[in-house]
C-alpha cells in the first residue's frame, strides 16, 4: 500500500510548502545591500557637498552602474533596493563619489578685511571597495570627507513560490525542486517536514545542488 504524506521542504531559512508529482521552479541570486551614514567635513560649505553617488562594477561588463544618485549630507543614507547578482557575473567593486566644497580666506573689497568664503573646490573625492565574497557584512568608519559608515552586505537569496493548496507525496512519487544555477551549491542543504513536524534533513547526497529530484521512499521515514 502506498503511504501519503504532507510535505514541507525547507531551502535554508525558507520554509515553503510543496508538493508531488509535479515540478516546482524557484529563483535564486545573491542580494548586495548597500547603506551608511554621511556627515560633512568641518570647514564643508556650499549646496553641492556631500554623497553623490554610489556604482558598481560587474566582473563581465567592466563598466560602473550608477545604483544611487543624490545629495546625502548630515544623514543616513541607503540603496533602494538591494542589487541582485549572480556568480557568473558577479560584483567586483563598490565605488563612492563625494564632492567637497570648502572655505578659504577671500576679499570682497579693497578696503574690507579677509572673510571666509566658500571658495574652495568644488572637487570629486573617491572611495573604493573591492567585493571578493558572495557571502559577507562589513563596515568601514571614518572614511574621510564626512563619510562616518559604509556598510556593505551580501548575501544569497533562494525563493520558491508557495503553493495556495497542501499538496501530497507517495512513496513510490518524485519530488522535483529547479532552482536556477545562479549561486554556489555550498547554499544548498536541503531540509524537510511532514504534516507541521519538526525539519529534518534530506540525505547528504541530495544536498549542495540546485536540483533536487527524489524519490519519497528515500527520505519519507516510515511512521509507526
Amino acid at each position: 500500500m502506498k503511504k501519503i504524506h504532507i510535505l514541507v521542504v525547507i531551502l535554508l531559512t525558507f520554509v515553503n510548502r510543496i508538493s508531488a508529482q509535479i515540478d516546482l521552479s524557484g529563483s535564486a541570486s545573491y542580494q548586495l545591500n548597500i547603506e551608511g551614514d554621511m556627515g560633512r567635513r568641518s570647514n564643508g560649505c556650499g549646496d553641492i557637498d556631500g554623497l553623490r553617488e554610489i556604482r558598481i562594477i560587474r566582473s563581465n561588463s567592466g563598466n560602473s552602474e550608477i545604483i544611487l544618485n543624490n545629495r546625502y549630507i548630515n544623514c543616513p543614507f541607503s540603496i533602494s533596493n538591494p542589487v541582485s547578482y549572480v556568480k557568473s557575473n558577479p560584483i567586483t567593486k563598490v565605488i563612492v563619489k563625494k564632492i567637497i566644497r570648502w572655505k578659504e580666506w577671500c576679499r570682497v573689497g579693497i578696503l574690507v578685511a579677509p572673510v571666509k568664503c566658500c571658495d574652495g573646490g568644488p572637487k570629486d573625492r573617491w572611495n573604493n571597495y573591492n567585493i571578493s565574497n558572495e557571502c559577507f557584512v562589513e563596515s568601514y568608519y571614518d572614511q574621510g570627507d564626512g563619510l562616518n559608515r559604509i556598510t556593505i552586505s551580501s548575501k544569497p537569496v533562494i525563493n520558491i513560490p508557495v503553493p495556495s493548496t497542501p499538496l501530497y507525496l507517495t512513496d513510490t512519487g518524485y519530488l522535483t525542486v529547479t532552482i536556477p544555477d545562479n549561486i554556489d551549491n555550498k547554499y544548498f542543504k536541503w531540509k524537510y517536514s511532514v504534516e507541521g513536524g519538526a525539519p529534518e534533513d534530506i540525505p547528504y547526497s541530495y544536498n549542495y545542488k540546485s536540483t533536487l529530484h527524489i524519490k519519497g521512499s528515500d527520505f519519507l521515514k516510515k511512521k509507526i
